[in-house]
Protein backbone atom coordinates (compact mmCIF):
# COMPACT_ATOMS: atom_id res chain seq x y z
CA UNK A 1 0.00 0.00 0.00
CA UNK A 2 1.29 3.42 -0.95
CA UNK A 3 1.67 6.40 1.36
CA UNK A 4 0.48 8.73 -1.42
CA UNK A 5 -2.98 10.19 -1.04
CA UNK A 6 -5.18 11.76 -3.66
CA UNK A 7 -6.12 15.31 -2.79
CA UNK A 8 -9.51 16.56 -3.83
CA UNK A 9 -9.56 20.02 -5.39
CA UNK A 10 -11.11 22.67 -3.21
CA UNK A 11 -14.49 24.10 -4.04
CA UNK A 12 -12.72 26.74 -6.17
CA UNK A 13 -11.83 24.13 -8.78
CA UNK A 14 -8.48 23.36 -10.36
CA UNK A 15 -6.85 23.15 -6.95
CA UNK A 16 -7.08 26.90 -6.26
CA UNK A 17 -9.17 28.06 -3.33
CA UNK A 18 -11.88 30.63 -3.92
CA UNK A 19 -9.93 33.18 -1.87
CA UNK A 20 -6.74 32.60 -3.91
CA UNK A 21 -8.39 32.77 -7.33
CA UNK A 22 -8.20 36.62 -7.69
CA UNK A 23 -4.56 36.55 -6.60
CA UNK A 24 -3.75 33.79 -9.08
CA UNK A 25 -5.42 35.82 -11.84
CA UNK A 26 -3.42 38.89 -10.87
CA UNK A 27 -0.16 36.94 -10.86
CA UNK A 28 -0.99 35.53 -14.31
CA UNK A 29 -1.80 39.02 -15.64
CA UNK A 30 1.44 40.48 -14.29
CA UNK A 31 3.45 37.63 -15.84
CA UNK A 32 1.84 38.19 -19.24
CA UNK A 33 2.45 41.95 -19.04
CA UNK A 34 6.12 41.39 -18.13
CA UNK A 35 6.57 39.00 -21.05
CA UNK A 36 5.07 41.54 -23.45
CA UNK A 37 7.22 44.35 -22.07
CA UNK A 38 10.45 42.34 -22.15
CA UNK A 39 12.88 42.89 -25.01
CA UNK A 40 12.59 40.43 -27.84
CA UNK A 41 15.53 38.28 -28.88
CA UNK A 42 18.97 39.73 -28.31
CA UNK A 43 17.73 43.31 -28.17
CA UNK A 44 18.31 43.41 -24.42
CA UNK A 45 22.01 42.65 -24.89
CA UNK A 46 22.51 44.35 -28.24
CA UNK A 47 25.57 46.56 -28.47
CA UNK A 48 25.41 49.45 -30.95
CA UNK A 49 28.34 51.48 -32.22
CA UNK A 50 28.31 54.40 -34.64
CA UNK A 51 30.10 53.87 -37.96
CA UNK A 52 32.04 56.55 -39.83
CA UNK A 53 31.02 54.85 -43.10
CA UNK A 54 27.76 54.90 -45.07
CA UNK A 55 25.30 52.08 -44.33
CA UNK A 56 26.16 49.95 -47.40
CA UNK A 57 29.92 50.21 -46.79
CA UNK A 58 29.49 49.44 -43.09
CA UNK A 59 27.54 46.30 -43.98
CA UNK A 60 30.14 45.28 -46.61
CA UNK A 61 32.95 45.69 -44.07
CA UNK A 62 31.02 43.78 -41.41
CA UNK A 63 30.24 40.95 -43.84
CA UNK A 64 33.90 40.77 -44.89
CA UNK A 65 35.02 40.62 -41.23
CA UNK A 66 32.53 37.85 -40.49
CA UNK A 67 33.63 35.79 -43.51
CA UNK A 68 37.32 36.37 -42.69
CA UNK A 69 36.62 34.55 -39.42
CA UNK A 70 35.11 31.66 -41.39
CA UNK A 71 31.60 32.43 -40.15
CA UNK A 72 28.52 32.49 -42.35
CA UNK A 73 26.30 35.45 -43.18
CA UNK A 74 22.87 33.89 -43.60
CA UNK A 75 21.06 36.91 -45.01
CA UNK A 76 21.37 40.60 -45.75
CA UNK A 77 18.04 42.36 -45.72
CA UNK A 78 17.52 45.69 -47.44
CA UNK A 79 14.62 46.98 -45.35
CA UNK A 80 14.45 50.24 -47.33
CA UNK A 81 13.98 48.31 -50.61
CA UNK A 82 11.30 46.12 -49.02
CA UNK A 83 9.52 49.22 -47.72
CA UNK A 84 9.75 50.84 -51.16
CA UNK A 85 8.12 47.74 -52.74
CA UNK A 86 5.29 48.14 -50.23
CA UNK A 87 4.87 51.82 -51.13
CA UNK A 88 6.55 53.06 -47.96
CA UNK A 89 9.75 54.99 -47.31
CA UNK A 90 12.42 54.05 -44.82
CA UNK A 91 15.84 55.50 -44.25
CA UNK A 92 18.75 53.12 -44.97
CA UNK A 93 19.22 50.69 -42.09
Amino acid sequence: MSNLRMLKPSSGGAGVSVRMRPLAGLVWLVMVMLMLAAPVGAAGGLITKPSPYPVAETMDRLERAVKDRELVVIARVDHAAAAHEAGLTLRPT
